[in-house]
């Protein structure tokens, strides 16, 4: 009779595996979440067209809105992701890295779900007029500048969420989340200032944007790059 001792390397889930558990809650919420925002704002949009017609002069922002809605679910998940969904996964007696990897799972499946929504709401106008007469000319940039800002969100939420997981004491957590909060928002603001300023170019409004703005990109860029090792370090307590 064999009495080998099993390969637990071989054995151990993968990073995909560990990263789509429970993941139909998850994006289920999301949804529920998303079409609701739209539903909501259809509805006072449509009671504002049909009281002033087409004079209204409303822009229509549910791609937009949708991105927006999109990039607060990814900073919450990434939160979560960077503590307790660290603390679940390690049930599973997964390397740090595996652990690591596997939290970026439901990102990369809300930003799949979100780019989605992104071109079927900015294809679908036509047929939403009622949401706005006037729409901003987006293309293949915006929705690139979108996808960074959700990057983005995603590494400020592992930025916050990890410094306060690693940092130690209550007082040393609180000077540190002092810091690490700034930082992920002015990560998160840089996308969305080019994303802004490259929309105004669009309707004529400004000149092109400056070069230097470009700049800001360093902020996500160091941010997200520390969402990482914050993520798999620190001690991980196990849930009860």
């Amino acid at each position: 009779m064999s009495t080998q001792t099993p390969d637990l390397v071989k054995s151990s889930p993968s990073a995909l595996r560990l990263g789509l558990i429970d993941w139909r809650p998850t994006v289920v919420l999301y949804l529920l979440v998303l079409v609701g925002q739209f539903l909501v704002n259809s509805l006072v949009t449509g009671i504002v067209y049909l009281s002033l017609g087409e004079s209204n002069g409303q822009v229509y922002q549910a791609q937009t809105n949708s991105a927006f809605v999109t990039g607060v679910f990814i900073f919450v998940c990434a939160v979560v992701n960077a503590t307790v969904g660290m603390r679940s996964a390690s049930l599973s007696g997964a390397s740090r890295p595996t652990l690591t990897a596997s939290t970026y799972v439901t990102t990369v499946l809300l930003i799949f779900l979100g780019s989605i929504f992104w071109w079927v709401l900015l294809a679908a106008q036509p047929l939403l007029f009622f949401t706005g007469t006037t729409t901003y000319p987006m293309g293949v940039d915006s929705w690139l500048f979108v996808i960074v800002g959700w990057i983005a969100c995603d590494g400020a939420g592992r930025f916050i969420g990890g410094t306060g997981r690693c940092v130690g004491s209550l007082w040393k957590r609180s000077f540190a989340l002092m810091g690490a909060i700034p930082l992920g928002i002015c990560a998160i603001g840089a996308p969305i200032t080019w994303f802004v300023l490259t929309t105004v170019h669009r309707v004529g409004l400004l000149g092109p944007m400056h070069p230097a703005y470009w700049l800001l990109g360093l902020i996500p860029l160091v941010v997200c790059a520390a969402g990482w090792p914050l993520t798999a370090s620190g001690h991980i307590r196990r849930m009860a």
